[in-house]
């Protein structure tokens, strides 16, 4: 048995450092663990682990709890935690009590000897700081029973790569992923009904996101100064609201789709996007004070509707009121009658 631990234990440290296309699948890898270690029993959850994370993690969780004796050297501390040092490598990995339901506010704030951590999947409720500024922390499993994960949760796992969230999830608290400088890829539970303010602040590695759909809001500062991301995804739907500085200093964004519905974009909410270059969106009454502040020097607007909006001198004084920059070149789709009475279409009016 020790070996069967020195190898799952082995393959979470190797697999975390792997790019996804070189990752098995949840169920090659559970295939692949049966046949290296064919005298374990595996429950149904790992047999269904729809993820890789899932998986490792449950395999990892199952031959630690009933096999504590068989590994090297097993730490236990004051909450219950069960520290497995593998033969194969010095990384951690820590478990979370059977018995428990609920990680509780600041169980494991700054715990600085932990690299994995394994949830069971009785668990419901991830509470406020629990696991904030874990800065060692690198692969967690959030079981799909949980459905509430409180503030600053996660809050400067700076190590943290990647993490798929359950679907019974319906809150995920402010700050939860702030400052994770590390984290890459998410994946939001469609019932997700709000993202909350500077949720994912500062996510510096952060590359796409996809809105769930019943998202109603994207609260203040929930993207600022993520400055990997470059793909934003959201659909139409019960999205009303984008907050200010929403996506502030989102530098790598180079295009945005506002979907209809939406009826309010806050101040800067794309101001410092400084390689934004095209905006599609349902009306040009949303947007708030210098929400494309410092934007691209060319900016294409596709516009579906811009009201009462005829002359250029009332696009340009609208323009200037989002901040567009001084020598920007804005394109619209639209008729625009020029100072001369000229009528010009897609003509690239040059702010002065």
């Amino acid at each position: 048995m020790s070996s069967c631990i020195n190898y799952i234990c082995g393959r979470l440290q190797r697999y975390c450092n792997t790019c996804d296309k070189q990752k098995p699948t949840a169920s090659e890898f559970v295939n692949i663990y049966n046949q290296k270690c064919p005298n374990t029993t595996l429950n149904n959850s790992i047999l269904r682990a729809k993820s890789l994370d899932s998986a490792m993690l449950g395999i990892a969780s199952s031959v630690t709890q009933s096999n504590e004796t068989h590994a090297d050297k097993i730490i236990k501390g004051e909450k219950h935690i069960c520290v497995v040092r593998s033969a194969f490598s010095n990384m951690k990995v820590v478990v979370f009590p059977k018995s428990a339901v609920k990680v509780r506010d600041c169980m494991y704030y700054m715990h600085k000897d932990m690299e994995y951590m394994i949830l069971h999947d009785n668990v419901r409720y991830i509470g406020s700081y629990s696991f904030a500024q874990c800065n060692d922390l690198r692969c967690i499993n959030i079981p799909e029973e949980v459905a509430h994960i409180g503030v600053y949760a996660f809050f400067s796992c700076s190590r943290l790569e990647s993490l798929t969230m359950p679907e019974m999830v319906r809150r995920i608290g402010e700050y939860a992923f702030a400052e994770c400088s590390g984290l890459r890829r998410i994946r939001l539970p469609s019932g997700l009904m709000r993202i909350e303010v500077s949720l994912f602040l500062e996510c510096e590695s952060l590359e796409e996101i996809e809105i769930p759909p019943k998202v109603k809001k994207i609260e203040d500062y929930a993207f600022m100064m993520c400055r990997s991301l470059h793909k934003v995804s959201m659909v139409a739907g019960n999205i009303r609201e984008i907050g200010d500085s929403a996506f502030n200093n989102c530098s790598s964004l180079t295009t945005i789709t506002i979907p209809e519905g939406v009826e309010k974009v806050g101040d800067y909410a794309f101001s410092d996007c400084v390689n934004l270059s095209l905006v599609e969106c349902p009306n040009m009454d949303i947007f708030g004070y210098n929400a494309f502040h410092n934007t691209a020097k060319e900016v294409t607007f596709m516009i579906a509707d811009i009201g009462n909006i005829r002359y250029y001198s009332e696009m340009e004084t609208y323009l200037e009121r989002l901040g567009i920059n001084e020598g920007c070149k804005v394109m619209i789709n639209h008729w625009l009658e020029g100072e001369s009475g000229r009528i010009m279409y897609n003509g690239g009016y040059v702010l002065k």
